[in-house]
């Protein structure tokens, strides 16, 4: 199959459009004070809202398959704005464990709730497709961030 230059330009365009107004619209959560919260943080938040227990940065980094050094970052963040309280480990005093704050609680929520609503626009979205239509979708957005990937990568 070949595609005209054209289409693979348009195609180009729409995808940075996406991008553009995907990071713009979802990377940040507001809370009533109008401190922003990363992507990352509110992860980070969401994962320690559905915890039973306290977690430590390298449970968090586990979770999430970042780094411990990314999770150290965003947590120091969470703990500034007092959405996070850390103490010390019973096993292991060097070691901090985190919880929410009732206000981490809410910027949770909220983000939970702006989950929410992304899956419910993209499962509106995916109902105008077929099954062989959806698994073409994701075998092209695989393959394009797979180059993605292997364009961008650190050079050693």
């Amino acid at each position: 199959m070949t595609n005209s230059r054209t289409e693979i330009i348009n195609l180009t365009t729409t995808l940075n459009e996406f991008v553009r107004q995907y990071a713009s619209r979802s990377e940040l959560l507001n809370d009533d004070n109008q401190v922003t919260v990363s992507d990352t943080q509110a992860h980070i938040l969401m994962l320690l809202l559905d915890s039973q227990v306290p977690l430590t940065n390298s449970q968090l980094a586990t979770a999430m398959e970042l780094s411990r050094p990314a999770i150290t970052k965003a947590v120091k963040e969470l703990l500034k704005h007092a959405y996070l309280t850390a103490t010390p480990a019973q096993h292991d005093g060097r070691v901090m464990e985190y919880q929410l704050t009732v206000s981490g609680q809410l910027v949770a929520d909220e983000h939970r709730q702006r989950h929410e609503a992304t899956i419910n626009q993209l499962a509106t979205v995916c109902a105008k497709y077929s099954m062989a239509d959806l698994q073409l979708i994701q075998q092209f957005m695989n393959e394009l961030a797979t180059r993605a990937w292997e364009t961008n990568a650190p050079q050693e």
